[in-house]
């Protein structure tokens, strides 16, 4: 199984913050989607992720700090479906989230983790381990456990 790891710049909005509205809405809808801004993710990757993907990992480093929220992907898009809109934390209209966004994943649950599990993720396509991203450019990746990479690279 693959996941998706989304990194909250430390200068952006705090990360509890964000959790705490979408949980809310998975709350009173059953789902939320949550959308990404920055750079997307190709036609062929959002088709890994709808097929293969697991969990969405949402994390962000203040400092040596990690916060990070684990959620289940149910699907991803490259836009909003309109008629599930409700479905969004209604902050995103405000901030303009909707028009920005570029990645939509679609999660039945949205919870706290340890910083150690974050820790055991690596990006599938370089094998970079994750908490070695703590200062780099990059927000965005499809990921993988580590004991799941090894097994890939067993079988």
């Amino acid at each position: 199984m693959i996941s998706l790891f989304l990194r909250i710049p430390a200068h952006g909005e705090d990360v509890s913050i964000i959790a705490a509205a979408h949980i809310e809405t998975i709350a009173t809808e059953g789902s939320v989607w949550l959308g990404a801004i920055g750079r997307g993710l190709s036609g062929q990757n959002r088709e890994k992720l709808r097929k293969q993907g697991e969990y969405l990992y949402l994390v962000q480093w203040l400092g040596r700090q990690c916060q990070a929220y684990r959620g289940k992907i149910v699907d991803v898009a490259d836009r909003l479906p309109l008629d599930e809109r409700k479905l969004a934390p209604a902050y995103y209209g405000i901030q303009n989230v909707f028009a920005q966004a570029k990645v939509w994943v679609k999660l039945t649950s949205l919870e706290q983790i340890k910083a150690e599990e974050v820790a055991t993720l690596s990006v599938l396509s370089t094998g970079t381990r994750i908490p070695r991203l703590i200062h780099s450019m990059t927000s965005l990746a499809i990921v993988v456990r580590d004991a799941e990479r090894r097994a890939v690279a067993i079988g």
